[in-house]
């Protein structure tokens, strides 16, 4: 009988540290999250206050958060690319591309690596046209004020504007 609530204590506390160690776990990958977030978040701010070694500094620390993650990759090559460092950005590809094994970062890789031959023949508009293409495949932001007006704009909105209309 003594035997048998031995085994049994052993058991639940084996269960209560295996629980406490899984919790942990669980506990942790949030905060990982979170963490990977915010500095996303902040690398974004730094970069539209043209900010870029601060935006750097916080895409990078999102990477060491989340290293299987493209977006970091990318966005630290934009802010690479804006600045005229096309060899790092060149060198982050390369490392985002070997990490995560991305289509999209492999496409910026070669885009990247072609500008940098047209430099190094003697174009001197490498870094104008790499940014104007990144400009083209960034996020798409919707005005949603705008959206909101033209979703009850109406015949009666247009003539008020601008008058009736004639043919």
């Amino acid at each position: 009988m003594k035997k048998k609530n031995t085994v049994i204590l052993v058991l639940i506390i084996l269960v209560l540290i295996g629980t406490g160690i899984g919790g942990f776990f669980l506990i942790q990958g949030q905060m990982s999250e979170k963490v990977y977030k915010e500095k996303m978040a902040e690398g974004r701010k730094y970069l539209s206050r043209m900010k870029y070694e601060e935006a750097v500094a916080a895409f990078e620390f999102a990477l060491e958060e989340k290293p299987e993650e493209e977006e970091p990759y990318i966005s630290i090559y934009r802010t690479r690319v804006v600045q005229g460092e096309l060899r790092l950005a060149q060198r982050i590809l390369r490392q985002g591309y070997r990490a995560t094994g991305s289509e999209r970062i492999s496409g910026l890789l070669e885009t990247c690596e072609a500008k940098i031959t047209e430099a190094e023949e003697g174009s001197e508009e490498v870094t104008e046209t790499i940014v104007d293409i990144e400009k083209v495949s960034q996020d798409v932001t919707i005005n949603t004020a705008m959206l909101q007006k033209l979703e009850k704009y109406t015949y009666a909105s247009y003539s008020k504007e601008f008058g009736k209309f004639t043919s």
